[in-house]
């Protein structure tokens, strides 16, 4: 039934995002007015089930850019409010588990990406992160406790002295930045913005998805060695040591495009889909035990754990 609210919820917002443009008088449509149309995405529904928060994304022609504000719906009334206004847009809408929040990632402090979060009666919206390299993607924990996010690593100091005596620019494979993982209490974080206590590190391999166990004392993330996007199947790995000196991670066997893993409510398997590996096109669903001291233990896997205490 939530799934089937929320599709009709996006049904009507798209619907009416458009509704505009459908009753004007006919013409050929320009790139300028395609690219002028209102798009409405990322929608989520609230935990219980009354509201469907979203973004309707403009086009900003000073600005060059497509810039996404946050919209909630009532899904009973069909009554409908505009949450967000800053130029700087939102994206990655989620709702606290207990629905008091709703939280986005914005550039709206700073040129780096943080994360934000406001009630739904609006007000100003707070920001809980203060990552050197901004927040890549984001998940709050089942009991909405705590936050896991990415972030890159800082830029070092060569590069930063590059920037300043050239100009920016990247030097194709060799240029790597990797991603990680941390978590924030959230709490703290309302208090104020927290940099968020790192859970993998180093060269080694970069964090992709990841979820929480439903107790919140683990994450399992996808992880690839290679962080080159030139079109190459990256291989996963495995890490089980806690910071500041990870492990170094294991290649799974098996190539796999989509590493993202789910946690079964119970927390003891995961499961995860990977390329077949007979022919390596369509994906096989696979499970395996979710295991607390351990990186994972079959080697087709692919993901990782990080036990948090």
């Amino acid at each position: 039934m939530r799934r089937h609210a929320l599709a009709l919820a996006s049904l009507c917002i798209t619907l009416a995002a458009a509704a505009p443009a459908l009753l004007a008088q006919p013409r050929i449509p320009t790139v300028d007015d395609l690219l002028s149309l209102e798009s409405a995405g990322g929608s989520q529904l609230s935990p219980d089930g009354a509201w469907v928060a979203y973004t309707v994304t403009t086009t900003d022609w000073k600005a060059d850019a497509f810039v996404g504000q946050l919209w909630v719906v009532n899904v009973a009334s069909g009554e409908r409010r505009q949450l967000t206004r800053h130029p700087k847009g939102i994206s990655g809408v989620q709702w606290s588990p207990d629905g008091t929040w709703i939280s986005f990632i914005s550039s709206r402090d700073e040129d780096k990406p943080q994360l934000f979060v406001m009630r739904l009666d609006g007000g100003e919206p707070l920001r809980l992160t203060k990552a050197e390299s901004g927040v890549g993607s984001y998940q709050w924990s089942p009991r909405g406790t705590s936050i896991a996010f990415t972030s890159s690593d800082a830029e070092s100091p060569a590069a930063k002295a590059r920037k300043e005596r050239y100009a920016p620019f990247e030097v194709v494979r060799r240029d790597y930045t990797f991603a990680h993982l941390y978590t924030l209490n959230v709490a703290e974080a309302l208090q104020a913005p927290q940099a968020g206590r790192a859970r993998t590190a180093g060269t080694r391999y970069t964090v992709q998805a990841f979820a929480w166990s439903p107790d919140e004392r683990q994450i399992a993330f996808g992880a690839t060695i290679n962080p080159t996007s030139c079109g190459e199947r990256p291989p996963t790995c495995t890490s089980s040591r806690s910071p500041p000196n990870p492990a170094p991670p294991t290649p799974s066997a098996r190539w796999s495009r989509s590493p993202a893993p789910t946690m079964a409510p119970s927390g003891r398997l995961m499961a995860r889909k990977s390329p077949s590996p007979a022919t390596w096109e369509g994906e096989l669903l696979r499970l395996q035990r979710a295991h607390r001291r351990r990186p994972c233990s079959w080697r087709n896997a692919g993901v990782a754990h990080r036990r948090l205490r």
